[in-house]
C-alpha cells in the first residue's frame, strides 16, 4: 500500500497558515480522504502525460472513467 499523499495534521496546518482557520478534527478527516481519493486517482494517469499539456489525453481519460461498466 502507497502512503497517503495527504493527512490531518498537514491538512490542518494549511488551513490554519493559508485561511487562518481552524479545521475540526473530522472536517478534516473527511477532507483528507477526499483528496487521498483524488491523487490516488489521478496519479495513475499522471504517468501518462501532463493534463496542462495534453488536454486530449485529460478528454480521454475522463471519457474512460465515466463509462459505465
Amino acid at each position: 500500500m502507497t502512503q497517503p499523499f495527504m493527512n490531518r495534521e498537514l491538512l490542518q496546518e494549511l488551513v490554519l497558515r493559508w485561511h487562518e482557520a481552524r479545521l475540526d478534527d473530522g472536517g478534516a478527516d473527511r477532507l483528507v480522504a477526499m483528496v487521498n481519493l483524488h491523487a490516488e486517482t489521478f496519479n495513475e494517469y499522471a504517468k501518462d502525460s501532463f493534463f496542462d499539456t495534453e488536454p486530449s489525453n485529460f478528454d480521454r481519460m475522463l471519457a474512460e472513467e465515466s463509462r459505465d461498466d
